[in-house]
C-alpha cells in the first residue's frame, strides 16, 4: 500500500497528470442530501453569526449561548466544555437552543479524577434551551424562543444581567468549548455574520453544501472525483489543512477497480496533510505530504474558479463529480465515502442516522478531544469510557503500539501514563512524540488504531515579547500604545536546538475589529512596518525588531485596549515543526495626526540663522550710511589757504608725511 502511495507521489510530482482532448459536455453542480453515500465534515472556528462582549466581567457568572441550527433527522450533538480557563470561583451559564429536537452529551474536559461518569446525555426540545449550570445541573427553558440571534442574545442579557459569548453553527457535530472571559472585548454582544470564535471554540461540522453532477457523455464510469476549494488558513500561524478521505462499506466491501481523483484548491501557500485509506489521483494548489510517505510533493497549477475546476475533471475522462465543496477556511476536513462493490452493495446506518465508518466516528472524536498529553519525560493519556454516548460503544481496552502498555480503567475512564522511552514512543527533535492508540471494543469486537502526535513543552524554548517608545530600544519597555505615533517591537527567542526556519508573523488585535497583520513569513505586511536591523545573536537567543504606526480609521474611535499577538513557527530538517505563541496586552493612547508641517527641521533653523544675520548686517549698514552723511560740517572744512606760519609748516609736513600725489607736492610750494 505504501508502495503504491509513494510511486503515485513520485510520478505525480515528476509530470503532470495526461488529460486526452474530448468535450467537456454539460454537468451542472446539484446539492446532494446530507444522508447520502458521500458526507463532507470540517472543523473550523468560523460561525454562522457569533459576537462576545464583557458584559459578564465583575459579575457572579459566565453566560454563554449556543444556537444549534440542525438540518438532519435526530441530530446528536457531542460537547466537550473546557475548565483550564475557568476561574474556581465563577459560575457558569451555558444555554444551548436547537433548531429541532434532539440529544446533547456533554463532557468537561479535562475529566476530574473522580469515579463518577463525566459524560451526561440530555434531550433538547426544538425552540426550546437546554440550561446548564456550572456543567453538572441542566434544565429545560420555560418558553418556547425565536431563533433570531438578536432575540436570543436580549433574552440572555435580560434572564441574566449580561452575556459573555453567543455562537451560532449549522449541523455541528462536536463541540469543543473553552470557557472563560476577555474584559478586553466589546461592552455590548452584537452578532457578526462570519464571526471567527478561535479564542473559545472549535466545531466538527457536518456540510450542508456538499454537491455533485454527472455528465452522460462520458464513457468511463468507473472514475469519479472529489474537488475541495478551502479558500484560507483556519489560523494565520498555521498554513496547513489536513484532508482525510475514508473509504468505508460497513456490511461488504468496497469497490477495489474505481479510480478516484481529490483535488484540493487554496491560495498558493497552502500546505495539505493527507490522509488516504485507497490509492487515489491527487492535484493541489500548494504542496501535499501523504501522512504514509513524509516527502513534500509539489503541488499543480489549478483553475481558480468553479467552472474551470469541472472542466480539468471531464477533460481528465472522469464522468462523475462526486463530491464539490467550496468553504472559508479549516483545519481539518474529512470525506467519507459508504460505496460497496455490486455484490454487496447493502448501506447500513448508524444509530444517529448517518452512514458513516466506525473507525472514522472514533479517530474524528479523538482528535478532537485530544486526550493525549505529553512532559519532558512521558505520555498522559485519559480517555472516556463510552467514546460516543448514544451509540452504546464500550471500550474494553486501551494500549499503546506496545500491547503490553495498558490503560487503567476508574470505573469511568481508561488513565495510561508511560515513560517516553517505553512503549515503541518516538520523540523527534527533542519535541515531538509520536505513538499509537489502540482501542478494543466491546461490541462490535473491533480493534482501531489511532495515530497521534503532542508536543512536549520544552521549558528550554521562551519567547518574549515588548514594546517600546524610542528606536534605541533602550528606555523600559512599556504596554501604552500611541495612536499616530511610531512604535517599536522587540521580539525574542531563546532556544537551544536548531530550527533549519524561523518565520515571524504579527497582528494587532482590536475589539469588534478585523486583525491588523504587522508582520508575515519576516516581511512587512502593512505600509507602516518597517523591519529593523536585529543586535547580533547571543549563543542561545535571536532578536526581531520592527516598528510599525496605528492610526484608526476616518471618523473612528481607538478602542481602549488591543492585544499585540505574535508568533515564531520553527521549522526543522525532519519536516517537524512547531508554533510558539506571546500575547501583549496593550492599552491606546490616542494622540491627534501630526500636522502637516509637524515641526521645524535642521535646514529651516540654518535658512532663519542665516536670514536674521543677512538682516542684521544690511541694517548696520543702512545705520553706517546714515552716521557718515550726517556728521557736524566743522569736520568735514578744507584746510585754509592762509594759516599762520607755525602751524602752516607743521600742518604742511602732516600733510605731505601721509600724501605723496602731485597735489600735495604742489600744495607744499
Amino acid at each position: 500500500m505504501q508502495t503504491l502511495l509513494g510511486l503515485a507521489a513520485l510520478l505525480l510530482c515528476c509530470s503532470r497528470a495526461h488529460t486526452n482532448p474530448v468535450s467537456t459536455g454539460a454537468c451542472t453542480l446539484q446539492p446532494i442530501s446530507l444522508n447520502s453515500d458521500v458526507q463532507v465534515s470540517y472543523t473550523t472556528s468560523r460561525t454562522i453569526k457569533g459576537c462576545v462582549s464583557n458584559s459578564t466581567v465583575g459579575k457572579d457568572r459566565e453566560v454563554h449561548i449556543l444556537n444549534v441550527k440542525s438540518l438532519t433527522k435526530d441530530p446528536f450533538l457531542h460537547l466537550s466544555v473546557s475548565l483550564e480557563r475557568k476561574a474556581p470561583e465563577r459560575k457558569v451559564v451555558l444555554a444551548i437552543y436547537s433548531s429541532k429536537s434532539g440529544v446533547v452529551s456533554l463532557h468537561s474536559w479535562p475529566f476530574k479524577e473522580s469515579s463518577r461518569q463525566d459524560s451526561k446525555q440530555n434531550g433538547i426540545v426544538r425552540a426550546q434551551v437546554l440550561i446548564f449550570e456550572d456543567g453538572t445541573e441542566a434544565r429545560q427553558g420555560n418558553a418556547p424562543l425565536s431563533d433570531n440571534s438578536e432575540e436570543l442574545v436580549k433574552w440572555a442579557v435580560t434572564t441574566y444581567g449580561g452575556i459573555t459569548s453567543y455562537t451560532e453553527l449549522e449541523n455541528p457535530r462536536h463541540i469543543l468549548f473553552r470557557l472563560g472571559e476577555d474584559a478586553s472585548s466589546p461592552p455590548d454582544c452584537h452578532p457578526q455574520a462570519g464571526f471567527n470564535a478561535r479564542h473559545y471554540l472549535e466545531a466538527e461540522l457536518l456540510s450542508s453544501d456538499v454537491k455533485t453532477c454527472t455528465t452522460n457523455e462520458m464513457k468511463e464510469k468507473e472514475k469519479e472525483a472529489h474537488i475541495l476549494w478551502v479558500r484560507g488558513p483556519e489560523d494565520p500561524s498555521s498554513w496547513v489543512t489536513e484532508v482525510n478521505v475514508d473509504v468505508s462499506c460497513q456490511n461488504g466491501e468496497v469497490p477495489q477497480n474505481l479510480q478516484r481523483m481529490l483535488i484540493l484548491q487554496s491560495q498558493p501557500n497552502m500546505s495539505w496533510l493527507l490522509s488516504l485509506q485507497q490509492d487515489m489521483q491527487i492535484m493541489a494548489s500548494g504542496n501535499y505530504t501523504l501522512r504514509a510517505i513524509p516527502i513534500k510533493v509539489a503541488g499543480n497549477n489549478l483553475p481558480n474558479t468553479e467552472q474551470g475546476l469541472i472542466n480539468r475533471v471531464l477533460e481528465m475522462n472522469y464522468s462523475i463529480i462526486a463530491s464539490y465543496l467550496d468553504i472559508p477556511s479549516a483545519s481539518n476536513v474529512t470525506i467519507r465515502i459508504q460505496k460497496c462493490a455490486p455484490n454487496n452493495a447493502i448501506s447500513t446506518t448508524t444509530a444517529t442516522g448517518q452512514s458513516v465508518s466506525l473507525e472514522s466516528k472514533i479517530r474524528s472524536e479523538l482528535n478532537l478531544m485530544k486526550p493525549w498529553k505529553c512532559t519532558n519525560d512521558s505520555i498522559k493519556i485519559v480517555i472516556p469510557s463510552y467514546l460516543i454516548p448514544g451509540l452504546n460503544l464500550p471500550v474494553n481496552e486501551v494500549t499503546l503500539q506496545d500491547s503490553n502498555c495498558k490503560a487503567t480503567n476508574n470505573g469511568s475512564q481508561f488513565v495510561l501514563m508511560s515513560l517516553l522511552e517505553k512503549c515503541s514512543t518516538v520523540v523527534k527533535d527533542g519535541i515531538h512524540v509520536t505513538n499509537k492508540l489502540i482501542l478494543t471494543l466491546v461490541s462490535p469486537p473491533q480493534k482501531i488504531q489511532v495515530p497521534f502526535v503532542c508536543q512536549i513543552p520544552v521549558q528550554d524554548r521562551e519567547m518574549s515579547l515588548q514594546l517600546f517608545h524610542d528606536p534605541e530600544f533602550t528606555s523600559p519597555s512599556t504596554t501604552v500604545l500611541e495612536t499616530n505615533k511610531v512604535a517599536y517591537v522587540q521580539v525574542q527567542l531563546r532556544t537551544k536546538d536548531k530550527p533549519e526556519l524561523e518565520q515571524l508573523e504579527c497582528q494587532l488585535e482590536l475589539a469588534g475589529q478585523k486583525p491588523l497583520p504587522l508582520v508575515k513569513d519576516n516581511n512587512p505586511w502593512d505600509p507602516t512596518v518597517k523591519i529593523l536591523q536585529p543586535p547580533e545573536p547571543t549563543l542561545d537567543r535571536k532578536t526581531q525588531r520592527f516598528s510599525f504606526i496605528y492610526s484608526p480609521g476616518e471618523h473612528q474611535q481607538a478602542p481602549p485596549t488591543a492585544i499585540l499577538l505574535c508568533r515564531i513557527a520553527l521549522q526543522y530538517n525532519s519536516g517537524n515543526s512547531t508554533v510558539l505563541k506571546k500575547a501583549l496586552k496593550v492599552t491606546l493612547q490616542d494622540s491627534k495626526l501630526p500636522p502637516q508641517n509637524p515641526g521645524l527641521g535642521m535646514g529651516a533653523v540654518l535658512g532663519i540663522t542665516f536670514g536674521a544675520f543677512l538682516i542684521g548686517a544690511l541694517l548696520t549698514a543702512a545705520l553706517w550710511y546714515i552716521y557718515s552723511h550726517t556728521r557736524p560740517t566743522a569736520k568735514m572744512q578744507p584746510v585754509s589757504v592762509n594759516p599762520p606760519a607755525s602751524e602752516s609748516s607743521s600742518t604742511s609736513h602732516s600733510i605731505g608725511s601721509t600724501q605723496s600725489t602731485p597735489c600735495s607736492n604742489s600744495s607744499m610750494a
